[in-house]
Order: structure tokens, then C-alpha cells, then sequence
């Protein structure tokens, strides 16, 4: 799941350099690949495993991808900033967690 959070990180931190440097459609592309990688990490959640934390990871993930059509449809930076920094918070929560349980 690491790969997936940097690469979320990555399309949305992309999407937003396209959308300050006025490229709109290399940063729709970025939105769309990043609304993707979120469909792929709320796949890969094992709700057997921990079902209220993965089913809050799951709402988390769905806001996300919410505010990416969002960030897309009123080319909002603001939002764009917003995801990116949430992102990075739930994937450091994610790190600390996968490694105080190994």
C-alpha cells in the first residue's frame, strides 16, 4: 500500500503544479490518475483484518476521491492542497501503524 499512498501523492502534487502552472488538461489526467490509485487503496483494504480501521481508511478515501471531482470541476488549488495534505497525514498514520504492528 506505500507505493499506492506515493503514488496518490505524486498524481495529486502533479495536479496541482499543472493547475498553478494553468495546464489544465496535464492536470485533469493527474486527477483522474489519482482518483484511480484511491479506488486501488480502498480495494486493497482487508476489513476482516481491523474492520473500524479499515472502514474509517474507506470513508477517508472516499472523501478524498469526492473532493478530487471537486478540485477537477471548479479548478480549485485550494482543494487540490487540501488532498495533497491529508493524503500525507493518512499515509504517515498508515507507516507508523504497519510498523508498530510488525
Amino acid at each position: 500500500m506505500d507505493s499506492l499512498f506515493l503514488a496518490a501523492i505524486e498524481s495529486v502534487g502533479s495536479a496541482r503544479r499543472h493547475m498553478e502552472a494553468g495546464e489544465l488538461r496535464p492536470c485533469s489526467e493527474d486527477i483522474r490518475r489519482a482518483f484511480a490509485v484511491l479506488l486501488q487503496l480502498s480495494q486493497s483494504l482487508d476489513l476482516s483484518f481491523d474492520s473500524d480501521v479499515q472502514g474509517g481508511l474507506e470513508s477517508v478515501f472516499a472523501y478524498l476521491r469526492t473532493r478530487l471531482m471537486e478540485a477537477n470541476s471548479q479548478r480549485s488549488l485550494r482543494v487540490l492542497q487540501e488532498i495533497e495534505s491529508l493524503l500525507e497525514i493518512v499515509h504517515q498514520g498508515w507507516r507508523e501503524n504497519s510498523t508498530a504492528s510488525v
